[in-house]
């Protein structure tokens, strides 16, 4: 009988609700990945030579993060931003003028921006 009173503790207090984490970190999942592929598509329409874009959900920060970098049409400059689609602000962003030269404030940009992108998607 303690057995069973066990099993059933353990069943309870252990078992369903790391089933109920899982299930909301899915939810999580699938939202941000609806939310970037429609960000991914607004995007799109836009007068930009997209180089690249991700999204993902950051479990640690409970949030979702949409990486772009693009060129403007004319090939003015090279953006690059991370923007957290449940408040849509850009969390971290630099650009370029390319041909231009990279001076130390921007360089130092660029290198918090990429900490910023290995720590938001590749972790």
């Amino acid at each position: 009988m303690i057995f069973i009173g066990l099993c059933l503790s353990y069943y309870f207090v252990i078992l369903v609700p790391q089933k109920e984490e899982t299930d909301r970190i899915a939810l999580k999942e699938k939202d941000c990945t609806r939310a970037g592929i429609e960000r991914a598509e607004r995007d799109a329409k836009n007068d930009w030579i997209i180089i690249g874009n991700r999204y993902k959900y950051n479990e640690e920060l409970d949030s979702c993060f949409y990486l772009i970098e693009y060129t403007t049409i004319h090939g003015v400059s090279s953006n690059h931003e991370i923007v957290d689609l449940n408040t849509n602000g850009v969390v971290y962003s630099y650009y370029t003028v390319i041909g231009g030269d990279v001076d130390e404030f921007m360089g130092q940009r660029m290198v918090e921006f990429s900490k910023a992108t290995a720590e938001l998607f590749y972790k």
